[in-house]
């Protein structure tokens, strides 16, 4: 007799309510089981997107500022440009190099950022060139000849 064998008899010999009980009994642990499994993949992506959120996104509001800028002192070069009335030229050039300035800060902001995210991963991985170098050094290679 295989053992599924007997637990099919031992649940037969049960009465129709205790059968009923036991495969709700089953159904809640699977589901639990389930919850249990989701609630950890959810936690698994909340990390991730964190990770993301903390690393990457500031980089891209940056570089977005420096852009929005561009765009801005883009604009003010073609009114520049388009303009008859002399009046509007000192007020254009003086938007534009608010513009120039505002850019060259955001990508001075993002440039050191990337730096510093760069120190960070580079003393990471000199780290762990470090361990695999003591390593090696500990393990005898036999020369043969």
């Amino acid at each position: 007799m295989t053992p599924t064998t007997r637990i099919n008899n031992a649940f037969s010999r049960l009465g129709v309510g205790r059968q009923l009980a036991c495969a709700f009994a089953v159904l809640l642990a699977m589901t639990a089981l389930m919850g249990a499994v989701a609630l950890w993949s959810m936690h698994q992506e909340d990390q991730r997107v964190r990770e993301v959120a903390n690393k990457w996104l500031v980089g891209v509001g940056q570089l977005a500022q420096a852009r929005a800028s561009l765009v801005d002192m883009r604009e003010m070069e073609v009114k520049h440009s388009r303009t008859d009335d002399r009046s509007y030229h000192s007020e254009y050039e003086e938007k534009m190099l608010a513009s120039g300035k505002r850019t060259q800060t955001s990508l001075a902001a993002y440039k050191q950022a990337m730096k510093l995210r760069k120190r960070i991963v580079m003393s990471i991985g000199s780290k762990a060139k470090d361990k695999e170098h003591a390593s090696a050094k500990t393990k005898q290679v036999p020369f043969d000849r």
